[in-house]
């Protein structure tokens, strides 16, 4: 949080115990100097009274209550533990029931530091748990389902791994191998992770798809989703394959997507 210059002439004022103790933290390191004066929390009352709104006592009660905090802090054991069991339940191809152990982990969270009311921002989340728990006793809740569009559709788990493995094989090629030679080697780890050309599908991808993968990346406009993943691994991870061993640093980066698609999805 930058820090703002005091005002002249101004009054203290009772502020939540986390800034009172900020700004002595503050005082002491840059004497004359302060998080927040008098004028702009009274300017911050004014905007939220202006508004009509109520939320803000609620948002400021959460701010002043020490307790929710440290009750958060108690369960992020918990939450980790769960997320670890989650990540597990997803490994071993059990991905519904991975997500609504997720969910449940969060919402349990959540309702440990309820004492400042959320204002139903855990409702979404409740709702898609319930809907999940729907599939299962074959009903499709309303945000389930899909919407119906012109043309091809392509699921987006499809688009993060057609994105993901053109990133990979550009990357590669940037080491200083051969493009054909870096879409093999692409290809062929992909393979041995797990991955085929369609999710229900025992078609292996090959180094001439990832190249077609590629082009269509650059191809695509910006806001394409394939576009989109390629543009974030190659900028996160450039440098990150080695031209003498590039089998380790595409192992690492299928290794990232499989954290977020799991072959067979």
């Amino acid at each position: 949080m930058a820090r703002l210059k005091k005002k002249k002439g101004l009054s203290p004022v009772v502020l939540p115990t986390w800034l009172q103790q900020a700004n002595e933290i503050l005082a002491r390191r840059h004497p004359g100097e302060s998080l927040i004066s008098r004028r702009e929390e009274d300017e911050m009352f004014a905007s939220h009274r202006a508004t009509g709104r109520v939320q803000w006592g609620k948002e400021w009660n959460y701010l002043v209550t020490p307790c929710d905090m440290r009750a958060a802090v108690d369960m992020l054991p918990l939450l980790i533990r769960s997320g670890y069991r989650a990540g597990v339940l997803y490994d071993s191809g059990r991905e519904r029931e991975a997500a609504k152990a997720a969910l449940e982990a969060v919402l349990i969270f959540l309702q440990s530091v309820r004492t400042f009311e959320l204002a139903g921002g855990d409702a979404p989340l409740r709702a898609l748990l319930r809907a999940l728990e729907g599939l299962d006793r074959g009903a499709v809740e309303p945000m389930l389902r899909s919407k119906t569009l012109a043309g091809s559709r392509m699921s987006l788990n499809l688009m993060v791994v057609r994105g993901h493995a053109a990133a990979i094989a550009e990357l590669t090629r940037r080491s200083g191998h051969r493009l054909p030679d870096a879409c093999e080697l692409v290809a062929g780890r992909l393979h041995r992770a797990g991955y085929r050309l369609f999710a229900d599908s025992k078609r292996a991808i090959t180094a001439e798809t990832v190249q077609n993968w590629r082009r269509q990346a650059l191809e695509s406009e910006l806001t394409d989703p394939i576009r989109d993943v390629f543009d974030r691994v190659c900028r996160e991870f450039a440098g990150i394959i080695e031209f003498k061993s590039p089998e380790r640093g595409i192992d690492d980066l299928i290794g990232i997507l499989r954290s977020y698609v799991h072959p067979g999805v």
